[in-house]
């Protein structure tokens, strides 16, 4: 568990049952993160492994790009992550034969024939998706793995050795390190903000207002530079070109109009989730300025729907 450094919304805490009271005793991504690299670096260097293997269920369009995403953000130096072969077994899963539903909790209940319990706890989806990918076709493979979901994953997995060889073909060809992830999703990005007759051309501009979840830095220096990192509830998947950034110093005299300039966007980062939710991650340098600003960030929709915060230069 991780500290997030935010208020838990009733949206998020309705789907995994954590609230912010619960999350507040445990550490933050800052701790938490060197301890996972940590950890990473050591079983690859035990293990003899230059190319370890990260696998997560919808890990190429959430876990991996939000796992470096914080890596960055927190600024903790994780080689280890960026030589990964990333292995998403949604994509694995779509890949099999028959119609079936490949969300994590129903490949479970299917295969297994009752739910996962502890559901979205960490600990428990890692050992239930162990299960399922490690025995998914191989009946007795899933009696060397634990019973309980929440318990951590099982030292016997030589008795998978066989159903492994299998997967490594699947993670031969459909694997991808972190530097071609994220490359991809920024070409995909920029193909879809770039395309004349897309479908971002053609839809009405959205009328639901943005909401910013967190806010890196409230403060910096008057010569401009300073990084800020924020995270946006309801962001279009526009490139970074697309994004608007304004910041307005208000005028000390009534008759005159605010002064506006614009922040250099550096990064954006979308987070789909279930349904039509998810959030965006944006990184931008704040221009030169004075005294307290008002910053918005908005893509194409009306300026009054826009996330806002306050800076402050000192």
């Amino acid at each position: 568990m991780v500290k997030p450094g935010v208020p838990v919304s009733p949206g998020a805490s309705s789907v995994t049952g954590l609230t912010t009271e619960m999350l507040d005793a445990y550490p933050t991504f800052q701790e938490q993160g060197r301890l996972f690299v940590d950890w990473a670096t050591r079983v690859a260097v035990e293990s003899g492994c230059a190319k370890p293997i990260l696998v997560a269920h919808n890990g190429n369009r959430f876990d991996f790009p939000l796992l470096r995403n914080e890596l960055t953000r927190h600024e903790i130096d994780a080689p280890i992550v960026d030589q990964c072969i990333l292995f998403d077994t949604l994509v694995y899963f779509r890949s099999l034969p028959g119609a079936q539903s490949n969300r994590l909790g129903d490949l479970y209940e299917a295969r297994f024939g009752r739910p996962m319990s502890n559901a979205h706890d960490a600990r428990a989806d890692v050992a239930g998706l162990a299960k399922i990918t490690l025995s998914s076709d191989k009946p007795l493979a899933s009696e060397q793995l634990a019973d309980e979901d929440d318990s951590p994953v099982p030292e016997q997995l030589a008795a998978c050795q066989e159903r492994i060889k299998e997967l490594m073909g699947f993670v031969s060809t459909k694997g991808a390190s972190m530097h071609e992830l994220v490359a991809s999703s920024q070409q995909d990005a920029n193909s879809k903000s770039s395309k004349p007759n897309s479908k971002w051309s053609k839809r009405n501009k959205p009328t639901q207002p943005l909401h910013l979840l967190f806010c890196s830095c409230n403060s910096g220096s008057c010569a401009g530079g300073t990084p800020v990192q924020c995270v946006v509830q309801g962001l279009e998947p526009v490139s970074a070109k697309a994004l608007n950034i304004q910041v307005e110093s208000p005028s000390s005299k009534p008759s005159k109009s605010t002064k506006s300039s614009s922040a250099a966007v550096k990064d954006l980062c979308h987070v789909p989730l279930a349904g039509d939710s998810g959030f965006s991650v944006v990184t931008f340098t704040m221009p030169p300025g004075t005294g307290h600003v008002n910053v918005s960030i908005f893509d194409d929709r009306p300026k009054n729907l826009a996330a806002q915060f306050a800076y402050d230069y000192n």
